[in-house]
């Protein structure tokens, strides 16, 4: 679904390739080797509602600064940084079973990599 979503923001001109690919590289292959991780459900569950419950604090802090209309944005993420943040992501999305944008949303705006607006609609979209 996600591979879907981005294609079509490729076509439309409102993502960028260069701002995806980093991220992607090593996303992939490391969120199959989280989906051939089975957890028993006494691990399983607590682990995605603690990770679910982080990433949805991040996002409430993100929006809540008063700042954030003034936030500073790097260009683009530095390489090294957008290859591990795609691993992780990808093996803790794969591992979860739930989507990797739930993650990244808030490590763009925690890291300034992009803006709130550029981060929801899509991810790094181009100006």
């Amino acid at each position: 679904m996600a591979l879907i979503g981005t294609v079509m923001f490729l076509r439309a001109g409102r993502l960028s390739m260069r701002a995806v690919w980093p991220f992607a590289i090593l996303g992939f292959p490391f969120s199959m080797l989280g989906g051939a991780v089975q957890l028993p459900g006494q691990i399983y569950f607590p682990v995605v509602g603690i990770v679910l419950i982080l990433s949805a604090l991040q996002m409430a802090r993100s929006a809540l600064r008063k700042s954030a209309a003034l936030v500073e944005v790097t260009a683009s993420p530095p390489f090294l940084a957008a290859l591990l943040t795609g691993a992780v992501i990808g093996f803790v999305s794969g591992t979860t079973g739930t989507g990797g944008g739930v993650f990244l949303a808030p490590i763009i705006l925690a890291m300034r990599w992009g803006t709130a607006h550029q981060t929801g609609q899509p991810l790094l979209s181009t100006p």
